[in-house]
């Protein structure tokens, strides 16, 4: 990727898009807020080629896998599991104390 320089995503091919900016496996946060920079400026067009298209949905999936490990689910504490019911029995797995 060039700094501060504009890119034309709505007549973009993918080579463009590789060589503007190459996607690979996110490791580490720069990784990540450098990939959502470019998400960021793929969203904020008024049209996209169809190779931007593409593009767009790979570096969302880096984003998406790179979510998934970090994610860590958080322990309840001072909820009892026995105050905890249905949100909507037809949304299972949501829940709301009573």
């Amino acid at each position: 990727m060039i700094p501060n320089t504009k890119f034309n995503y709505t007549n973009a091919t993918y080579t463009n898009l590789l060589d503007y900016f190459e996607p690979h496996p996110i490791t580490s946060d720069d990784d990540y807020w450098a990939t959502n920079a470019i998400i960021d400026e793929l969203l904020g067009q008024p049209e996209l080629s169809d190779d931007a298209q593409v593009y767009l949905h790979l570096l969302s999936m880096l984003i998406e896998a790179y979510d998934e490990q970090q994610e860590t689910i958080p322990e309840l504490r001072g909820i009892e599991s026995s105050t905890l019911q249905p949100f909507n029995s037809s949304q299972n797995g949501l829940y709301h104390s009573r």
